[in-house]
Protein backbone atom coordinates (compact mmCIF):
# COMPACT_ATOMS: atom_id res chain seq x y z
CA UNK A 1 0.00 0.00 0.00
CA UNK A 2 3.05 2.45 1.00
CA UNK A 3 4.70 1.56 -2.20
CA UNK A 4 1.64 2.52 -4.52
CA UNK A 5 1.75 6.18 -2.46
CA UNK A 6 5.66 6.81 -2.76
CA UNK A 7 6.18 5.82 -6.79
CA UNK A 8 3.77 8.58 -7.92
CA UNK A 9 5.16 11.09 -5.53
CA UNK A 10 8.27 9.93 -7.02
CA UNK A 11 7.57 10.24 -9.87
CA UNK A 12 6.05 13.72 -9.48
CA UNK A 13 8.87 15.33 -7.86
CA UNK A 14 11.05 13.37 -10.91
CA UNK A 15 8.69 15.48 -12.93
CA UNK A 16 9.11 18.76 -11.06
CA UNK A 17 12.50 18.62 -11.46
CA UNK A 18 12.30 18.16 -15.15
CA UNK A 19 10.44 21.19 -15.78
CA UNK A 20 12.25 23.36 -13.29
CA UNK A 21 15.83 22.40 -15.15
CA UNK A 22 14.12 22.88 -18.49
CA UNK A 23 12.75 26.29 -17.31
CA UNK A 24 16.12 26.93 -15.89
CA UNK A 25 18.40 25.98 -19.42
CA UNK A 26 16.16 28.44 -21.37
CA UNK A 27 15.48 31.39 -18.87
CA UNK A 28 20.19 30.74 -18.99
CA UNK A 29 20.30 30.40 -22.91
CA UNK A 30 17.85 33.26 -23.53
CA UNK A 31 16.96 35.43 -20.68
CA UNK A 32 19.60 35.24 -17.51
CA UNK A 33 23.45 34.97 -17.40
CA UNK A 34 25.83 34.03 -14.30
CA UNK A 35 28.66 36.68 -14.25
CA UNK A 36 31.46 37.14 -11.67
CA UNK A 37 32.51 40.05 -9.56
CA UNK A 38 36.00 41.18 -10.22
CA UNK A 39 36.45 43.88 -7.74
CA UNK A 40 35.06 45.94 -4.93
CA UNK A 41 33.84 49.10 -6.32
CA UNK A 42 30.42 47.92 -6.11
CA UNK A 43 30.56 47.12 -2.42
CA UNK A 44 28.40 46.98 -0.39
CA UNK A 45 26.02 46.02 -2.75
CA UNK A 46 28.31 42.86 -4.74
CA UNK A 47 31.80 42.49 -3.39
CA UNK A 48 34.92 40.65 -4.78
CA UNK A 49 34.46 36.95 -5.68
CA UNK A 50 30.80 36.86 -5.71
CA UNK A 51 28.62 36.02 -8.44
CA UNK A 52 26.05 37.42 -9.66
CA UNK A 53 22.15 36.92 -12.00
CA UNK A 54 22.03 39.44 -15.21
CA UNK A 55 19.06 40.33 -17.22
CA UNK A 56 20.19 39.90 -20.85
CA UNK A 57 19.10 43.33 -23.01
CA UNK A 58 16.80 44.68 -19.92
CA UNK A 59 15.99 48.49 -20.41
CA UNK A 60 18.42 50.75 -18.02
CA UNK A 61 16.48 53.30 -15.99
CA UNK A 62 17.54 55.32 -13.01
CA UNK A 63 19.20 52.69 -10.02
CA UNK A 64 19.77 49.76 -11.74
CA UNK A 65 22.76 47.87 -11.78
CA UNK A 66 24.16 47.82 -15.48
CA UNK A 67 26.96 46.20 -16.96
CA UNK A 68 27.97 47.55 -20.06
CA UNK A 69 31.54 47.34 -22.53
CA UNK A 70 33.88 50.00 -21.56
CA UNK A 71 33.79 53.28 -23.79
CA UNK A 72 37.43 53.27 -24.50
CA UNK A 73 38.40 49.25 -24.31
CA UNK A 74 36.30 47.33 -26.74
CA UNK A 75 35.51 44.05 -25.34
CA UNK A 76 36.01 44.96 -21.43
CA UNK A 77 32.88 44.93 -19.30
CA UNK A 78 32.17 47.76 -16.78
CA UNK A 79 29.39 46.92 -13.42
CA UNK A 80 28.14 50.11 -12.02
CA UNK A 81 24.93 52.08 -10.96
CA UNK A 82 22.85 53.98 -13.38
CA UNK A 83 22.64 57.35 -12.17
CA UNK A 84 22.40 59.76 -14.98
CA UNK A 85 20.38 59.33 -18.46
CA UNK A 86 20.99 62.25 -21.94
CA UNK A 87 20.36 65.39 -20.12
CA UNK A 88 21.32 64.96 -16.46
CA UNK A 89 23.32 67.19 -14.60
CA UNK A 90 25.59 66.03 -12.40
CA UNK A 91 28.00 66.88 -9.02
CA UNK A 92 29.30 66.59 -6.09
CA UNK A 93 27.40 68.45 -2.77
CA UNK A 94 28.95 70.33 -0.47
CA UNK A 95 28.24 67.64 1.92
CA UNK A 96 29.35 65.27 0.12
CA UNK A 97 26.20 63.83 -1.44
CA UNK A 98 25.04 62.95 -5.15
CA UNK A 99 23.35 66.22 -6.55
CA UNK A 100 20.88 65.50 -9.38
CA UNK A 101 19.93 68.31 -11.42
CA UNK A 102 20.51 71.13 -8.69
CA UNK A 103 19.19 67.96 -6.22
CA UNK A 104 20.71 66.55 -3.22
CA UNK A 105 20.21 62.55 -3.36
CA UNK A 106 18.98 61.56 -0.29
CA UNK A 107 21.09 59.36 2.44
CA UNK A 108 21.10 58.06 5.78
CA UNK A 109 23.81 57.02 7.55
CA UNK A 110 24.05 53.59 9.07
CA UNK A 111 27.68 52.74 10.64
CA UNK A 112 30.93 52.05 10.06
CA UNK A 113 33.26 48.52 9.04
CA UNK A 114 36.83 47.73 8.89
CA UNK A 115 36.52 46.39 5.17
CA UNK A 116 39.39 44.45 3.29
CA UNK A 117 39.87 45.01 -0.88
CA UNK A 118 41.13 41.40 -2.20
CA UNK A 119 41.80 43.15 -5.14
CA UNK A 120 44.65 46.13 -3.92
CA UNK A 121 45.21 43.97 -0.46
CA UNK A 122 44.14 46.84 2.26
CA UNK A 123 41.76 46.75 4.14
CA UNK A 124 40.23 50.63 4.90
CA UNK A 125 37.66 51.92 7.14
CA UNK A 126 34.39 52.53 5.57
CA UNK A 127 31.23 54.56 6.22
CA UNK A 128 27.90 52.96 5.09
CA UNK A 129 24.49 53.70 4.65
CA UNK A 130 21.69 54.56 2.09
CA UNK A 131 20.96 56.54 -0.50
CA UNK A 132 17.19 56.93 -2.15
CA UNK A 133 17.17 58.19 -5.80
CA UNK A 134 13.45 59.59 -5.41
CA UNK A 135 10.97 56.42 -6.41
CA UNK A 136 13.06 54.64 -8.72
CA UNK A 137 15.94 52.70 -5.83
CA UNK A 138 17.04 52.65 -2.65
CA UNK A 139 20.51 51.02 -1.70
CA UNK A 140 23.18 50.78 0.38
CA UNK A 141 26.71 52.54 -0.26
CA UNK A 142 30.46 53.16 1.06
CA UNK A 143 32.76 56.14 1.72
CA UNK A 144 36.21 56.01 3.25
CA UNK A 145 35.89 57.13 6.62
CA UNK A 146 38.74 59.53 5.52
CA UNK A 147 37.90 60.26 2.50
CA UNK A 148 34.86 61.98 0.17
CA UNK A 149 32.74 61.35 -3.03
CA UNK A 150 34.36 64.02 -5.47
CA UNK A 151 33.34 64.50 -8.78
CA UNK A 152 33.28 67.25 -11.13
CA UNK A 153 30.02 68.62 -12.39
CA UNK A 154 29.15 66.79 -15.83
CA UNK A 155 26.06 66.82 -18.13
CA UNK A 156 24.90 63.62 -19.69
CA UNK A 157 25.30 63.49 -23.08
CA UNK A 158 23.93 60.64 -25.43
CA UNK A 159 24.53 57.96 -23.12
CA UNK A 160 24.22 56.59 -19.50
CA UNK A 161 26.18 58.01 -16.59
CA UNK A 162 27.50 54.70 -13.89
CA UNK A 163 28.48 55.51 -10.72
CA UNK A 164 30.09 52.85 -8.08
CA UNK A 165 28.28 51.62 -4.92
CA UNK A 166 31.55 52.46 -2.87
CA UNK A 167 31.98 55.88 -4.26
CA UNK A 168 35.80 56.44 -3.44
CA UNK A 169 36.75 53.42 -5.73
CA UNK A 170 39.14 54.96 -7.92
CA UNK A 171 38.76 54.11 -11.60
CA UNK A 172 35.70 52.20 -12.35
CA UNK A 173 33.30 54.51 -13.15
CA UNK A 174 32.28 57.17 -15.54
CA UNK A 175 34.08 59.60 -13.16
CA UNK A 176 36.89 58.23 -15.12
CA UNK A 177 35.90 56.75 -18.37
CA UNK A 178 32.99 58.64 -19.48
CA UNK A 179 29.45 57.89 -20.27
CA UNK A 180 28.71 54.23 -21.74
CA UNK A 181 26.45 53.97 -25.06
CA UNK A 182 23.40 52.15 -24.27
CA UNK A 183 23.31 49.89 -26.98
CA UNK A 184 26.38 48.35 -25.73
CA UNK A 185 25.24 47.06 -22.33
CA UNK A 186 24.82 43.60 -21.85
CA UNK A 187 21.37 44.27 -19.06
CA UNK A 188 20.49 44.64 -15.82
CA UNK A 189 22.18 42.79 -12.48
CA UNK A 190 19.50 41.88 -10.83
CA UNK A 191 19.92 38.89 -7.93
CA UNK A 192 23.21 37.69 -6.18
CA UNK A 193 23.96 34.22 -6.82
CA UNK A 194 26.43 33.48 -4.61
CA UNK A 195 27.88 35.05 -1.79
CA UNK A 196 31.89 36.08 -1.42
CA UNK A 197 33.01 33.90 1.55
CA UNK A 198 33.64 36.96 3.84
CA UNK A 199 30.85 39.64 3.73
CA UNK A 200 32.14 41.70 6.73
CA UNK A 201 28.47 41.13 8.35
CA UNK A 202 27.12 42.96 5.33
CA UNK A 203 24.30 39.77 5.78
CA UNK A 204 25.15 39.01 2.18
CA UNK A 205 23.06 35.42 0.98
CA UNK A 206 22.78 33.10 -1.38
CA UNK A 207 19.61 34.39 -4.14
CA UNK A 208 19.20 37.82 -2.82
CA UNK A 209 17.17 40.38 -5.38
CA UNK A 210 19.82 43.43 -5.52
CA UNK A 211 18.10 47.10 -6.01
Amino acid sequence: MLRSYILPFLKFLLWVAGFLLVVGGVLHYFFVERIQITHSAMAPTLLYGEQALLWKGARLEWGDIAVCEHPSQPGVWVVGRVVGTPGTELEAGSGGQIVVDGQRIDRDWKGEVEFYDPVEDRSERMRYGTQKFGDYAEYEFFVKKKGRFTMRPTKVHDGLFLLSDNMTAVGHDSRYFGEVDPAKCRGQIFMRWKPAEEDFGLGHGYLDWLL
